[in-house]
């Protein structure tokens, strides 16, 4: 009980020198944190620290210790995310350099009058067969799905509901080639990558959240 009470009363000092710090650093840039957003973020830490066996005495140390922890949490969590869709836009390129779709003849004919329902079923059989792997191990339909959305929707997949020219077309494309969260990622970095991409700025510059979200496009560069 001594020991855990002394453990105790360290993680807390080393809190309240975090805390000191934070408030010293606040008003010297003026930022306006409130109590409520910072002490679970506090509170947290004096958990986190009481998992160590042994810390520095130096609260400088200890703090950073904790911090750098969660910093290469952080990293190693967001680079897993990046090269999961790194992966999956590669795939996407490769389909879309696969396909064969003629996308302005194709919306002509399927989404125009000139057919019967009979005759579109066909053409869209034709043009997106389901499970049919090439003889170069291409998944025709997917890729023609993707190479359609590129380059007539400007590579955004479009929400699965009714739309006044394509009706439930893509809605149903999805059910047929894995739903529209398999398919973004093989033509758009989604929102879970544009986050994980911010994560690494943020961990490796050290700028804070305010400037991470006001960020312009094209805005990053080799330094």
């Amino acid at each position: 009980v001594a020991e855990a009470s002394a453990k105790d009363s360290g993680s807390f000092d080393y809190v309240a020198f975090a805390r000191q710090h934070f408030e010293t650093a606040r008003k010297s840039l003026e930022i306006d944190i409130g109590t409520g957003d910072s002490e679970p973020f506090f509170a947290s830490i004096g958990q986190e620290l009481r998992t160590f066996p042994e810390l520095p005495e130096d609260p400088s140390k200890a703090v950073k210790i904790v911090l750098e922890r969660r910093l290469e949490t952080l990293r190693t969590k967001a680079f897993a995310i990046v090269e999961e869709a790194a992966l999956a836009y590669d795939r996407g390129r490769a389909l879309v350099a696969a396909s064969n779709i003629d996308c302005e003849k194709f919306e002509a004919s399927y989404f125009g009058a000139s057919l019967n329902n009979f005759q579109k079923n066909t053409l869209l059989r034709e043009v997106f067969p389901r499970d049919i792997i090439s003889d170069d191990g291409t998944e025709l339909g997917l890729a023609n799905f993707l190479a359609l959305i590129e380059r007539q929707r400007g590579s955004v997949p479009p929400v699965s509901r009714a739309d006044p020219y394509y009706g439930q077309f893509f809605a149903k494309r999805y059910l047929e080639f894995g739903g529209q969260k398999s398919i973004e990622p093989m033509l758009i970095p989604d929102s879970d990558v544009v986050g994980a991409v911010l994560t690494l700025y943020l961990v490796e510059s050290g700028a804070n959240v305010s400037v991470g979200r006001t960020l312009n496009r094209e805005c990053c560069e080799k330094s």
